[in-house]
């Protein structure tokens, strides 16, 4: 599995989710903000929390 995180134009985030190098449709996430993001993206099983939070910290 893979979530791509993208930025929105009024500053928010939205994530799309992959299996397999396919897009799953219908599976996108709002945030308004980037702790609502960090949040999300600590929930997901299993996740790489050293990453998350590196990443997290170079969002604009």
């Amino acid at each position: 599995m893979m979530v791509c995180i993208h930025k929105t134009l009024n500053n928010g985030f939205f994530c799309t989710k992959y299996v397999g190098g396919k897009k799953v449709m219908d599976v996108t996430r709002e945030f308004e903000t980037k702790e609502e993001l960090r949040e999300f993206l600590l929930r997901l099983p299993s996740p790489p929390t050293d990453f998350i939070e590196s990443m997290i910290g170079e969002i604009e």
